[in-house]
């Protein structure tokens, strides 16, 4: 009877396992990235900012002009340790923080020798787009908290005609980092992920090159913090009895008969 019930909590526990995280990084400096569908991760959750008409560029391979800081506008933003007060989001689906580079081949991180300085690789890829932003005083995403500065590509790959549409969100208390993917290809020919600098040596976090990750109406979320979610309590619970059964199994056959 015994050996039953333990058999039994062992089929349990390996039905009541936690997920396995795919989550990337940390690098360097600790910034570590995550779907939504990982531990620690944050939900999809559309923010449309588009149709408030503030657009920073259109068309093809430009740079959106610089929005400086001021109380009425932007705040500051924390980055690879150094705080930057001007934004510079170009078509190619990328936000640089002290260049405006238009670079639309895509290669792997650092970006050496295409001048993208530090820089948020939303979905680097070529594409034709119009580029849209706004500041919430508070958090327009259920799972961010405080000023959020979102920034939004809408538009189409280019040659190709297919749709395109991701945003990034800024979570300017904390520093994290949030992209949001409506509508893409996948990123089948997209680097993802931050940079330094665009130096040889820049400490940098790739998510992916030129594969098939994402998913539409997905995420992958940004941040320094090494916190994942503990598995329940029931999973420790049917994982610890599960680790009881096999010692008591493996004792019981070493006994003589």
């Amino acid at each position: 009877m015994l050996r039953r019930v333990l058999y039994g909590w062992a089929v349990l526990a390996l039905f009541v396992h936690p997920a396995i995280a795919t989550v990337v990084g940390p690098d360097a400096f600790g910034y570590t990235a995550r779907a939504d569908t990982d531990p620690g991760g944050k939900p999809y959750f559309w923010v449309d900012v588009a149709a408030q008409k503030n657009w920073i560029f259109t068309n093809d391979d430009a740079a959106g002009f610089w929005l400086p800081n001021s109380p009425n506008s932007m705040p500051s933003f924390s980055f690879y340790g150094e705080t930057y007060t001007e934004f510079a989001p170009a078509t190619n689906g990328n936000l640089q923080f002290a260049t405006a580079d238009i670079t639309y081949m895509n290669q792997a991180l650092p970006s050496y020798p295409y001048p993208l300085g530090p820089a948020i690789l939303v979905y680097w890829d070529d594409l034709f787009t119009t580029g849209y932003f706004k500041t919430f005083s508070s958090s327009p995403h259920p799972a961010l908290s405080g000023p959020v500065t979102v920034f939004q590509w809408e538009g189409i790959y280019y040659l190709l005609n297919d749709p395109f549409s991701a945003e990034v969100l800024l979570e300017h208390n904390t520093g994290n980092i949030l992209m949001q993917c409506r509508t893409t290809n996948g990123g089948v020919s997209a680097t993802i992920g931050l940079q330094e600098d665009w130096s040889q040596d820049a400490t940098f976090l790739q998510y992916s090159l030129n594969t098939n990750v994402l998913q539409n109406e997905s995420t992958v979320f940004y941040s320094t913090s090494s916190t994942v979610p503990e598995p329940s309590s029931m999973v420790l619970l049917g994982s610890g009895i599960c680790l009881v059964g096999l010692a008591v199994a493996r004792r019981k056959k070493r006994l003589p008969e």
